[in-house]
């Protein structure tokens, strides 16, 4: 369901699950109850093997493309100084386990952002919905590159 101009938000921070932090997680049951009541998402689902990897999902599943915005992702602390050769964005980026909720959603008014953080759910927008052609890609400090389609995979044994 999700269209071109929509904003792609997340309810919480990004990587940091090699950490151990995906041992001990809420599930986002009642933030997804609290946004449909609201009828707040086109589209939705969970980030369990990295917005790397599901972002793409979810745009497939649409039929739509995105650009992420690399400043607004928000993320975790757990995922600072993890001591290999890759950012704390690509930690956010390809993960996984984070068990946040990845939506697209027409802008918000005040109104309805005020009853939905009143509610508990705080929407952090990360980017655009865009046409399918334009692809999925990630723009960092004014260049936009395509955002390769990897993350958590169960058949890996690393």
């Amino acid at each position: 369901g999700a269209g071109p101009g929509d904003v792609l938000s997340v309810t919480g921070p990004l990587g940091g699950s090699r950490r151990g932090r995906h041992l001990d997680f809420v599930p986002r049951l009642a933030e997804a109850g609290v946004l449909v009541e609201h009828g707040v998402p086109r589209a939705m689902m969970d980030l369990s093997d990295g917005l790397g990897r599901d972002l793409p999902r979810l745009a497939r599943s649409s039929g739509v493309g995105a650009r992420l915005d690399a400043r607004q992702i928000p993320v975790h602390p757990g995922a600072v100084g993890m001591g290999d050769d890759r950012s704390p964005l690509e930690h956010a980026l390809y993960d996984g386990e984070d068990f946040e909720l990845l939506l697209a959603h027409a802008p918000l008014d005040p109104a309805l952002r005020r009853a939905l953080e009143a509610a508990g759910v705080h929407l952090l927008g990360i980017g655009r919905v865009v046409e399918a052609s334009r692809g999925i890609a990630l723009v960092r400090d004014g260049r936009t590159q395509a955002l390769v389609p990897r993350g958590f995979d169960h058949f890996d044994p690393r």
